[in-house]
């Protein structure tokens, strides 16, 4: 899968996202990255390509779990009880020269 169909995702996007539904696995397919402004991380269960170092340190250290793709299919072979969430995929440098012409404000 290429680059830009895997943005990468902060802790705080996925709190955001799971208040609603504590209870549930957030899938990830991408990367998960740490957050300095949230100050304390709740229990939360993680499925995801690749997570940094100190966003695993930290969703451990609350009690939560980080599990691979792989694991999370062998867990959950359809799905159930998780959610799908992805990075914001028009943040990129590259995006802000898209659309070149006249009237068009691209770099």
């Amino acid at each position: 899968m290429s680059r830009v169909n895997r943005p990468p995702i902060s802790i705080s996007r996925i709190l955001r996202n799971v208040s609603k539904h504590p209870d549930k696995t957030v899938v990830v397919v991408g990367t998960v990255t740490d957050d300095n402004r949230v100050l304390d991380v709740p229990k939360i269960s993680v499925a995801a390509l690749r997570v940094t170092k100190t966003a695993k340190a930290r969703i451990l250290k609350a009690g939560g779990e980080v599990i691979t793709l792989d694991q999370l299919a062998l867990r959950s072979p359809t799905g159930s009880n998780t959610i799908l969430l992805r990075g914001p995929k028009n943040a990129r440098e590259a995006v802000k020269h898209f659309g070149m012409g006249p009237h068009k404000h691209a770099k």
